[in-house]
């Protein structure tokens, strides 16, 4: 048997890459096209001139230094929310500059790197190929891209996070030097470009697993003695290759209070709501105001969808089999209680009693780490329901749900107007703010379930 060319082998390694990305350009098919932009707010009004500055000074070969009317007067280089000492931005800043279309081209390109970083983080804790492309694809679609678009911080912690799980998950199998840069560099990218508070929300259900995996092998002396020794090594290299970060937050710190903690009423501002629960499968619930949902519209949209709300209930059945995703399903119970602010005392206390939780705003935050129990679960929840049914009836069961989902809702598709459509060629029969976008969605699951149940035929995939 002759072994695959390079090209061959190339793209078995990355047909679910390359899948992936195609779904997210499709979804997202307005910014691609320009029809549409990212939202308003800080997006446009805070990131896009800091990171404009940061651009053009360092295009004029300066070091970024002061501008009394950004970020209270102090130092750009060392704000910590305005990346100077992230690569991505000292790109930019160097050749192209940075501007409304490429801030718009670098939102679609952090989706695209997050469901690939997922991909891999959700295989390595055992789901199957499918489970995990599929997970993939539904945390590049959730809400916590499209609620926090105008946060670009929060975007940019969306994409590398995921990496960083997959890096550490790799430095435990195989503790040596690779291991240690891979986990280094992806670190450097989250400390140095992210949302520091979606880090420390993270670094626990990640804290858990570790200890987890090292109390699993604690018998294996020689393992755990080269998983601490690259460990370190990973934390020391990180520490030098983010030196700028680590320079801001001393240089920063007299400006900046929140660096010794906020006090409980400004932790609790834009909790989630009850009155926003319903948006975990209808995202419309979102749009309603801050009136009716009673935070502000960013905190309160929890999207996951039909298919994978449906996906996850089934991994619960199977979630023993794995102990990792077991242990993230635990961490998320406090970490969603939390997420609701003073309705709750859950938030209070770890404000309180865990370190870290008192350095940023907003407990709608804390519906990240649920994000990462719950993505894991629809993975598994897929692999349950192709283990029961055959390939194309399960593929079958996701459309129905995902029709299901997309024509509920008070703008719900008009399959008269769809037949008129088709008839007549008219393209503005359907306003394109309802029907034409959930027909284009629909049509979007058919072709993702054709790929799946072809996913075993290679010579098809093309």
């Amino acid at each position: 048997m002759t072994a695959p060319s390079a090209f061959r082998s190339a793209w078995l390694r990355h047909r679910s890459d390359l899948f992936l990305a195609t779904i997210v350009l499709l979804a997202y098919w307005p910014l691609v096209l320009g029809w549409a932009t990212i939202p308003y707010g800080d997006a446009q009004d805070c990131w896009l001139p800091w990171r404009g500055l940061i651009a053009s000074i360092l295009h004029d070969g300066s070091l970024p230094q002061w501008n009394l009317w950004q970020q209270m007067g102090y130092p750009l280089h060392a704000d910590l929310q305005g990346p100077a000492w992230y690569i991505e931005a000292i790109t930019l800043g160097g050749t192209i500059g940075m501007g409304p279309a490429v801030q718009q081209g670098l939102y679609l390109a952090y989706l695209i790197i997050g469901a690939w970083g997922m991909r891999r983080w959700v295989e390595g804790l055992g789901a199957s190929s499918s489970g995990a492309v599929l997970a993939a694809a539904a945390y590049a679609l959730s809400s916590f891209f499209t609620s926090h678009a105008m946060h670009q911080f929060a975007i940019i912690s969306g994409a590398w996070l995921p990496w960083c799980l997959w890096a550490v998950q790799q430095l435990m199998a195989q503790p040596d030097w690779r291991s240690a840069v891979r986990l280094a560099l992806f670190a450097t990218l989250q400390l140095t470009g992210g949302n520091h508070g979606l880090l420390i929300l993270a670094g626990y259900p990640l804290l858990v697993l570790v200890i987890g995996d090292l109390w699993r092998m604690r018998n294996d002396g020689i393992l755990t003695r080269a998983r601490l020794r690259w460990g370190m090594a990973a934390a020391f290299i990180t520490l030098l290759l983010s030196a700028g970060t680590f320079h801001a937050v001393v240089e920063a710190a007299q400006y900046v209070g929140r660096l010794n903690g906020l006090g409980l009423e400004q932790a609790e501002v834009n909790p989630f709501t009850c009155a926003a629960i319903p948006s975990v499968v209808f995202p419309w619930i979102a749009t309603q105001g801050s009136e009716l949902l009673g935070t502000d519209p960013t905190m309160s949209n929890a999207y996951l969808g039909g298919i994978a709300g449906a996906l996850v209930l089934a991994g619960l059945l199977k979630v023993r089999r794995y102990p990792g995703m077991l242990a993230l399903t635990v961490v998320a119970i406090p970490m969603l209680l939390a997420s609701f602010g003073s309705a709750t005392p859950v938030h209070g206390w770890m404000w309180s009693s865990v370190p870290g939780m008192d350095l940023f705003r907003f407990p709608g935050y804390f519906l990240y780490p649920v994000l990462l129990a719950l993505i894991p679960l629809a993975a598994v929840g897929y692999d349950a329901l192709e283990e029961r049914l055959p390939r194309w009836l399960a593929v079958c069961v996701l459309v129905l749900v995902a029709v299901w989902a997309f024509t509920t809702g008070p703008s719900s598709v008009s399959w008269t107007a769809l037949y008129d459509l088709f008839q007549s060629g008219a393209l503005n029969v359907i306003r394109p703010q309802e029907g034409m976008v959930r027909a284009l969605v629909i049509g979007i699951v058919v072709v993702a379930a054709l790929t799946l149940l072809l996913a075993r035929r290679r010579w098809l995939l093309p």
